[in-house]
């Protein structure tokens, strides 16, 4: 892939990667750190609201850890897709990396919820 000149060079560019890594640590990390091997192996995983008392679904272990390879997707993802429009588009390529954390903290508070709720 043909990286941009520029691409690093560019502050707001960089600024966005930066906090972008850093959303990446604290969302693996807080999935990570919360993760208590005995409280058991069951979690909760799903919440339907539309199925009033049984709202709540349980489920592995694995499943809330997948939230691990969701963080790091999105940035890889929004990364490789920035550079490559960075060359004719710097403002969408700018947008996209400028997306990443609202994602990631959604991510985050979605996961905590959910092992709130375990």
């Amino acid at each position: 892939m043909n990286i941009p000149k520029n691409y690093f060079h560019d502050r707001t560019i960089l600024g966005l990667l930066t906090l972008n890594t850093g959303m990446l640590l604290v969302g693996v990390l807080s999935v990570i750190l919360r993760i208590d091997p005995a409280e058991g192996e069951t979690f909760t995983v799903q919440y339907r609201a539309s199925l009033g008392n049984l709202a709540f679904k349980s489920g592995p272990l694995s499943e809330i850890q997948l939230f691990v390879p969701f963080f790091i997707l999105v940035v890889v993802a929004s990364t490789l897709l920035s550079m490559r429009l960075y060359g004719h588009r710097r403002a969408v390529a700018t947008v996209l990396l400028g997306m990443v954390p609202f994602l990631i903290l959604l991510g985050i508070v979605v996961s905590n919820l959910l092992m709130v709720h375990s």
